[in-house]
């Protein structure tokens, strides 16, 4: 999710070539070979690289679909993978000079080939047992959409950056679904939170028009706010009633040269695509489109996937991942329930976490090897913990669910962990408990939350 990786058109021509792309350094590799890409992790593990495999296939054929490409590349695309972020910076130094040292992830034009460092780290039983985290093969397939674009376009320095933005994440986001990573962009909280941060936009009057969104007029907006909006607007064309001319312009795109007036250019040809009468009404429909759109998460820090009958939700090493729920739970007596599982790693503890508001949270904390702990968190000045709770239990421990039922009633929660009662604790009153629940992991932790939901007593 890096955009300056992928259209300054002046840095991804530094240094590179296709001989330094392929090197695969010292130490073991695995290499795997598609119909369109070669995968080369840069790391022992044959899951890593058959799932990094299998989502740039995925993604070639979404991309092959949307821009009509009816043949195989010509030679197959590479994508590499490193184990962590100092080998990729290696790597990235030697083809761009530093140019991406901070992005984690890039395409690079010259060599045909993407590089993506995996993130969050994760340790090696993780790989094995659970695969690529969900952050990185959203970033590979982001990667490889951008790719594919600079292959089939040579004018690709020139694209416009709400095309190049929008449609990196619309083909990842159909590559992810294909592969049944996520099953809907509005509960995935990744693209979920883009969705949100475009509505608020929208609710403060401050989301772009549209002929400055193809004018790639949007310096106003902070840099994920830029790529929200740019996201969006290109789902709301690929997915509806202007497909076929979104295509029509890809086409005329790829003829229509270079230089510094080509996105002017663009927007003229799609306004003529269009016809004056359906270009008048871009801004209407969309946002109209745009206001039937629900997102169900917002995540404050990444990252949580909640595809398939387990979540799970590992943190990078310098924050704590947070992902709320958008819709307040809508009364003050209630059961919250599940499991959690917490996996091998640095970190050791997972947040459940209720009764969202401006004042703050309430989180029920599950630390392996000791038991859980209720914490009031209070948002003012800079934050600040206080225990309302503290209680051993023998069944929060690593490598098995563990079931829990945390019963509120009005201003007292109760606490009971596989079956046993470990307590209750009583609320301030600066909480709303009626308020959004979430779901977190303490920096370096991995989990997986089973069956999370919220029920009548």
């Amino acid at each position: 999710m890096r955009r300056t990786a992928f259209c300054a058109a002046t840095l991804v021509l530094l240094l590179g070539s296709g001989a330094v792309a392929e090197e695969v350094g010292q130490g073991k590799t695995t290499v795997r070979t598609g119909k369109h890409f070669r995968v080369v992790c840069h790391f022992d593990s044959a899951r890593a690289a058959d799932e990094a495999l299998a989502t740039v296939e995925a993604l070639w054929a979404k991309a092959a679909a949307f821009y009509k490409i009816r043949r195989a590349s010509k030679a197959p695309l590479s994508l590499h993978l490193y184990r962590d972020t100092a080998s990729y910076e290696a790597a990235e130094k030697k083809l761009t000079g530093g140019a991406f040292k901070r992005n984690l992830a890039f395409a690079h034009h010259e060599s045909q080939s993407a590089h993506v460092a995996l993130q969050p780290w994760v340790n090696d039983t993780f790989l094995a047992e659970q695969g690529l985290p969900y952050q990185t093969r959203n970033l590979v397939a982001h990667e490889a959409a951008h790719l594919v674009r600079f292959v089939e376009a040579t004018n690709y320095r020139s694209h416009p950056d709400w095309f190049c933005d929008g449609s990196a994440q619309y083909l990842k986001y159909e590559a992810m679904a294909e592969l049944g990573l996520i099953t809907d962009v509005l509960a995935d909280p990744m693209s979920a939170t883009s969705f949100g941060r475009v509505l608020a936009l929208h609710k403060a009057d401050k989301l772009p028009a549209v002929g400055a969104l193809l004018r790639d007029d949007v310096a106003e907006l902070e840099f994920f706010q830029r790529y929200g909006a740019r996201r969006l607007f290109f789902r709301f064309l690929a997915s509806g009633k202007h497909r076929a001319k979104l295509q029509s312009l890809w086409k005329a795109m790829r003829g229509m040269g270079g230089g510094s007036d080509f996105t002017e250019r663009v927007r003229k040809e799609f306004k003529k695509l269009l016809g004056k009468t359906a270009y008048a009404r871009l801004d209407e429909d969309y946002t109209a489109w745009l206001t039937r759109q629900k997102p169900v998460w917002e995540e404050v820090f990444r990252s949580l996937e909640t595809a398939g009958a387990g979540w799970t939700q590992v943190a990078f090493a310098s924050k704590n991942a947070l992902a709320w729920k958008t819709q307040p739970v809508g009364a003050t007596t209630y059961v919250l329930s599940g499991a959690v599982e917490i996996l091998p790693a640095k970190g050791k503890q997972m947040n459940l976490l209720l009764a969202r508001s401006g004042a703050g949270f309430v989180s029920v904390a599950f630390t392996s090897d000791y038991g859980i702990t209720v914490f009031d968190y209070q948002s003012k000045n800079g934050g600040s913990w206080y225990s309302l709770l503290a209680a051993k239990s023998p069944a929060v421990v690593r490598g098995a669910p563990i079931p829990f039922e945390i019963r509120v009633d009005g201003r007292t929660l109760r606490v009971i962990v596989a079956g046993k009662d470990l307590g209750e604790a009583e609320i301030p009153k600066h909480h709303t408990m009626s308020g959004a629940w979430g779901l977190g992991a303490q920096s370096e932790a991995v989990g997986i939350w089973h069956g999370v939901a919220v029920r009548k007593p």
